[in-house]
């Protein structure tokens, strides 16, 4: 996928497909920010989403 929404998740499942395991570590305090702006495109949020289900979900 391309694009910002979503592709954390993406790269987790293309992880799993390629057999490995995928993990989160447990952290008292983030080691990084992930900061993207004040505002939230849900019609973009959607158009990935849509895309991530139809790569991840096929039928």
């Amino acid at each position: 996928m391309n694009g910002w929404h979503l592709y954390d998740t993406s790269q987790c499942f293309e992880f799993r497909k390629k057999g490995y395991l995928v993990g989160i570590p447990h952290q008292k305090e983030p080691w990084v920010i992930h900061a993207c702006g004040n505002e939230f495109d849900s019609d973009q949020y959607s158009n990935y989403l849509e895309k991530f289900f139809r790569e991840y979900f096929k039928s």
